[in-house]
């Protein structure tokens, strides 16, 4: 419940109001006030939140301020399929790799087991976000090897094209088993 009233709560605690963008300065005071009322932003604070509730609660998420005017359940819709892929592949090669390089501690004491344990708890103790932001900024920006955007299509898995966008977010989430 916390993080549903912070999420409610941070757009509208920033200055200005979350459709300001829409708003054009030579719109008259009549049509701007239309847009706030098209978004419920006229309606006092605790409306708008028995409102957000029952949105979110109801799968009604309203629509994008971002990417005006698709649902936001389109948006989700679209980005689901590739946000549950990247999920199980990954934990299904992180598992297997996991298991791969147990094996082979377990089986050649010494050196290597050290060298795996630390490597494992030095990555375990770095934040999933920093370390995802350093591979982009490092491959992406930096070596310009991978792209910084976009995604990988679940489609072209048969064909092998495309493959870079999913070389970054692999990364990160393989590091984390």
């Amino acid at each position: 419940m916390f993080l549903l009233i912070l999420n409610f709560l941070i757009p509208r605690l920033m200055p200005g109001n979350p459709v300001s963008r829409f708003v054009n300065p030579l719109m008259t005071p009549q049509a701007q006030h239309q847009i706030l009322e098209q978004f419920g932003l006229t309606k006092p604070l605790y409306v708008q939140f028995i409102l957000y509730l029952e949105g979110v609660f109801t799968g009604n998420f309203g629509v994008s301020f971002l990417y005006y005017p698709t649902p936001v359940s389109t948006l989700i819709a679209e980005r689901l399929p590739w946000t549950l892929f990247l999920t199980g592949t990954a934990t299904v090669l992180s598992a297997l790799l996991g298991m791969f390089l147990g094996l082979i501690g377990a089986w050649k004491r010494g050196k290597s087991d050290s060298a795996m344990v630390f490597s494992s708890l030095a990555l375990r103790s770095v934040p999933t976000f920093w370390l995802g932001l350093v591979l982009l900024i490092g491959f992406g920006v930096s070596l310009k090897i991978f792209p910084t955007s976009g995604y990988f299509s679940t489609s072209l898995l048969t064909s092998g094209e495309d493959w870079e966008p999913s070389c970054l977010p692999y990364s990160t989430t393989l590091s984390f088993p």
